[in-house]
């Protein structure tokens, strides 16, 4: 009786294990399929990125509007730059429209942290 009490507990304990082993081979096959999902999300999050970067863009440079050039002795400078240019500059007729900022006098292109291109000293 006991023999047949210890062959029913290993019976017992071996059909436990197999249920073990079933239910960590279905894991093992979950986080496969995830890992490969998420593999695909990366991949279509970096599109959509991209787009939104260039709608971004896009939609900067609509509603961006360069200032309106004040005279024909007026100062220039880029959004990004450091040199404040006059309007005959070669060097600030280079600057991008959208990027240029422009100021009616010197005073002004100082104040805002410019400094003078060798054309305007």
């Amino acid at each position: 009786m006991q023999n047949q009490n210890i062959k029913q507990m290993e019976s017992n304990v071996i059909g436990s294990f197999n249920l073990v082993k079933n239910d960590f081979y279905k894991l093992i096959n979950l986080i496969n399929t995830l890992q490969k999902e998420i593999e695909i999300l990366k991949i279509s999050n970096s599109g959509l990125r991209r787009d939104f970067s260039n709608l971004k863009q896009k939609i900067d440079e609509k509603s961006v509007k360069p200032l309106v050039k004040p005279s024909s002795k007026g100062f220039l400078a880029s959004k990004s730059g450091e040199k404040y240019h006059n309007d005959n500059c070669f060097l600030g007729k280079k600057i991008k429209s959208i990027n240029r900022v422009w100021f009616n006098d010197k005073i002004n292109a100082v104040s805002e942290g410019y400094s003078a291109c060798v054309c305007s000293i």
